[in-house]
Parts: structure tokens; C-alpha cells; sequence
């Protein structure tokens, strides 16, 4: 046996974080590719809409499963919220891919800063980033969709800022009363 038959014989197994990362990575890829491709056969005016509702029912899905997982129930306070959306980050978009931070601006909004954003890297090494808009306001949109807090505004759809060295800050106000009436009914 020779060294390389060895040490591939010696890394059959990938430990957790490695499955992760691979698993990320190939679902990222994929969803650049589609993009692209929607883009390249019938423009980007539908493939920006398209990945907006796509990435909005994303984040929608995706929270319900992590708010089922924690077994927590719907945030009460700004404070509740923002740990919830800091745990979402966490798992879905982890360092490097993206630094996520939040600042608590008052009792019914807080602000998403990001300094890091894989999304951006990859639109310019697409060469796409002059057309993209950007639909990471998009996934915390279905996040407090899936937890029935609505927004008082939904976020604009803006081209990427940090691609156009501004820097990238969203800010986010809940409806608490919206949300209690809306719970009430549901209970």
C-alpha cells in the first residue's frame, strides 16, 4: 500500500463540521448556479424576483424547523428575538460564510449589520453583482413570517452595498401588537 492508498484509507469518515461545511457549500453552489441560469436565459429583472420569494420561503421553512427543534415558542420581547435570529445565523449562516451582527435599537426594532457576506464575494466573482439584489433581507423576512412577528415594513430591494463599499446595515421594526392580536386568534 502505498501513502496516498494509506492516508485515503485513514479519512473515510468525515467528522461533523466537515459535513457541514460540504453540505453548505453544495447548497450555495447550487443556488448561485440557479440563479445564473435563470438570469442567463431569461434575464435578471425574474431571476431577482424569483430568488427573492425563493429565499423569503427559505428562511420561512428554515425557522420553523430550528424554533421546532428548540421547542421555544414565539419571542415576546426584542431582546428574545434577537437571540433566536442570532441562533438562526449561527447555524444557517455560519463564519466565514457570513458576520452577522445585531444591535437593539429599541423595544420594537433592531439592526442586521453585516460584515461579512458570502453572497457579495460571489455575485462579483460571478461578474453579476451590477444586477443582483441582494435577498438576505428577504430570509429574515420568512423567519418572522415563520414565527408570526410581523415587520411594520417589508425591506426594500436594494443591490448589494457591501460590493459597493457602503457597508451593510438593515434595519427591522416588529409590529408586537399586530403579532398579539394575530396570536390571539391563532390560540
Amino acid at each position: 500500500m502505498t501513502t496516498r492508498d494509506t492516508k485515503a484509507a485513514q479519512k473515510e469518515v468525515l467528522n461533523a463540521q466537515e459535513r457541514e461545511e460540504l453540505l453548505r457549500a453544495g447548497w450555495y453552489d447550487h443556488d448561485a448556479r440557479w440563479y445564473a441560469a435563470v438570469a442567463d436565459s431569461i434575464g435578471f429583472e425574474v431571476a431577482n424576483r424569483l430568488n427573492a420569494r425563493t429565499t423569503r420561503a427559505q428562511g420561512k421553512a428554515e425557522m420553523r424547523r430550528l424554533v421546532t427543534s428548540l421547542g421555544v415558542e414565539r419571542p415576546s420581547s426584542i431582546e428574545e428575538l434577537v437571540s433566536l435570529l442570532e441562533t438562526a445565523c449561527d447555524l444557517y449562516l455560519p463564519s466565514p460564510l457570513m458576520t452577522v451582527h445585531f444591535h437593539i435599537v429599541d423595544d420594537s426594532s433592531y439592526e442586521m449589520e453585516l460584515e461579512e457576506c458570502f453572497v457579495a464575494r460571489h455575485v462579483v466573482k460571478a461578474g453579476m453583482a451590477r444586477h443582483y439584489l441582494c435577498t438576505v433581507p428577504e430570509r429574515v423576512v420568512g423567519w418572522h413570517e415563520a414565527i408570526g412577528l410581523p415587520l411594520r415594513q417589508r425591506p426594500p430591494a436594494l443591490s448589494c452595498t457591501l460590493v459597493r463599499g457602503l457597508g451593510c446595515r438593515r434595519l427591522f421594526e416588529v409590529q408586537w401588537a399586530k403579532a398579539s392580536r394575530d396570536g390571539a386568534r391563532r390560540g
